[in-house]
Parts: structure tokens; C-alpha cells; sequence
């Protein structure tokens, strides 16, 4: 298990790959059901949940650390160019374990379907990412990534160097 405050500032980010559509969602919740066996509140969560105007499901990649749930980021930013960025508060509401299992933490070093609560409208950097709207992912090559982290560790990953 590591912490986030062990982690070096730098280090502190969420890497989205790619947004779900509202197809990809329903085909994503379908095999949830088919390969999940323990039916916990999570689970329940998951299944029933529809995607509301200041809402989103992204897929992430390798997560920095163990992240308990309604973890709360300010940042959105491209991580090919850290210069755009914009400050949005919103919150990670749900974690689907590599897109299938519905569990109650965000798990250090693995990939998650991620449903991300704005505080207010979505922002236009979330939909510079490309939308899938299959249970495979299509995602070409090149492709925008962003990246999510909180202000207090922005400049050092913007700047991809440690504090002294």
C-alpha cells in the first residue's frame, strides 16, 4: 500500500486516457454484471448509476498511490503540454478496478474506470480526450492524455522536478 504523502510531488497525478460515452458506459456495466461475483454496494452503485450533466467516466492509467474514493482534485491539465491547464474542483466518486470491478478505493499501479463529480459544469479540456464508445478500446496513437492532481503539487509536475 503507498500513501499519497509518500509520493513525491511530481509523482502526484492521475493520467486519463479516455473518455466513455454513454454507449461504452452501458456495454462497460454489462460486463461488470457477467464477470462480477460479489455483489457489494459498490457493485450496486455502479449498476445503477447514470451519468448526470456535471458528471464523467474516464479511464486512468496506473494510479501513484491508494486513493480512498470522494477524492477531491483541482487541476485538470495536458500532460504533453502542462502549460494548459485549467483550476476546476470536482471529485472521484466511483473506482471500477481495471473497468470491471467496482471497488471502494482508487489502487496504487492499476488501471481504473473512473466517475468524476464536477462542482460545476464539466470543462472543455475533459473532452480533448478521445471518446470511446466500445467495451475494447479503439484509441489511436497519439492521442491527448490529461492529467489530474491538486495545486499543491501542480508546479512540480508541471516543471517534472523534486522539491529540496
Amino acid at each position: 500500500m503507498l500513501e499519497e504523502k509518500n509520493c513525491l510531488l511530481k509523482e502526484r497525478y492521475l493520467c486519463a486516457t479516455f473518455l466513455l460515452s454513454d454507449n461504452a458506459i452501458k456495454l462497460w456495466k454489462q460486463n461488470t454484471v457477467k464477470r462480477f461475483q460479489q455483489k457489494s454496494e459498490e457493485y450496486h452503485k455502479y449498476i445503477n448509476w447514470n451519468r448526470s450533466e456535471n458528471e464523467v467516466a474516464v479511464f486512468s492509467l496506473y494510479a501513484y498511490a491508494d486513493l480512498k474514493l470522494n477524492k477531491k482534485f483541482e487541476i485538470i491539465f495536458d500532460i504533453d503540454n502542462p502549460e494548459r491547464f485549467v483550476l476546476s474542483s470536482f471529485y472521484i466518486r466511483q473506482s471500477i478496478f481495471e473497468g470491471w470491478g467496482p471497488i471502494e478505493t482508487i489502487a496504487h499501479g492499476h488501471k481504473h474506470l473512473l466517475i468524476l463529480e464536477f462542482d460545476k459544469d464539466v470543462p472543455d479540456l475533459i473532452y480533448k480526450l478521445y471518446r470511446e464508445d466500445n467495451l475494447i478500446s479503439t484509441l489511436p496513437k497519439g492521442y491527448s492524455r490529461i492529467g489530474f492532481c491538486n495545486e499543491e503539487s501542480f508546479e512540480q509536475i508541471r516543471l517534472g522536478t523534486n522539491p529540496l
